[in-house]
């Protein structure tokens, strides 16, 4: 049985039911997850509604949809955000992936992703701090993605460990990825498998490039979480951890270019620096 985990954040209505249309019939169960109280209604038994009493992040609300999908023994759970659509047999080409892939160990199938804002496809992350443009129809074994449209065994869990509540948002995916490959497991993305994604909410051209932009409450969060990975996990050599610094520096650099220099974006890095250098900050207190 594969059961798939959508997370809802205040959803375009219209959106969020052509998501659920191409997911639906490819699932045994779809879990909706409400980080809102808008109002879902669904007939379809498929359909299973998880009402949380206020937004806890993305984490928190995927965690709970992956104990309810073990609970009722499902085999494999699907990630999905709230804008992605799927092919009609996405659910069939990522269980192909993994019987390709049966004698190694995989924690994670993921696919190939067109941003939908940008109209471009994605590159992939063949290390932490490396991209590559792949080729299409191949595997190829990665680093880290996000989490939507992502694939995997119910047993991985156990071992690897649940999403890191304290994230929040951002960096979540990339965080668990990078515990799966730690535990000597492997995240493999089938570039023949391509879904719409939005990511971001906009874009801005810096140099004739497209920079994908956030709003304020995104970005404070992914330099927050980006700095307290920087300084407190364990996941990079002394070469990863330099360039994922340039990384974060660069980063910073781009957000007051896309977003504007003012006082109130300075304290809003300073602060999620801060936060994360320190590692003060809490579920319940973000």
């Amino acid at each position: 049985m594969i059961y798939c985990i959508l997370v809802t954040y205040k959803p375009e209505l219209s959106q969020l039911t052509n998501t659920i249309l191409s997911i639906i019939k490819q699932v045994d169960k779809l879990i909706i997850v409400k980080n809102s109280n808008e109002i879902l209604t669904y007939s379809d038994e498929k359909i299973h509604i998880i009402q949380l009493k206020k937004n806890y992040g993305i984490a928190y609300a995927q965690n709970r949809g992956i104990e309810y999908a073990i609970s009722k023994n499902a085999k494999f759970v699907f990630f999905s955000d709230q804008d992605s659509i799927y092919p009609a047999d996405f659910v069939e080409k990522s269980l192909n992936c993994f019987s390709r892939h049966s004698k190694e160990h995989v924690a994670a199938v993921t696919p190939y992703f067109y941003n939908a804002n940008k109209k471009e496809f994605t590159t992939i992350n063949i290390t932490k701090t490396t991209s590559i443009m792949p080729e299409r129809n191949r595997d190829y074994e990665i680093q880290h993605a996000i989490s939507s449209g992502t694939i995997s065994p119910c047993e991985v869990f156990q071992e690897i460990g649940m999403m890191n509540e304290r994230l929040f948002i951002d960096w979540v995916d990339f965080e668990w990825c990078w515990r799966a490959i730690e535990k000597k497991y492997k995240i493999i993305c089938d570039t023949s498998n391509i879904i719409n994604h939005n990511m971001g909410d906009s874009f801005k051209s810096v140099l004739g490039r497209k920079i994908v932009t956030y709003s304020d409450f995104r970005n404070y969060f992914f330099f927050r979480n980006g700095t307290y990975l920087l300084f407190h996990s364990r996941f990079f050599s002394i070469k990863d951890w330099l360039k994922f610094y340039h990384f974060m520096k660069i980063k910073t650099l781009l957000f007051y270019i896309t977003c504007g220099f003012s006082i109130k974006h300075v304290l809003l890095i300073l602060k999620a620096k801060y936060r994360g250098i320190t590692n003060t900050f809490t579920l319940e207190k973000e």
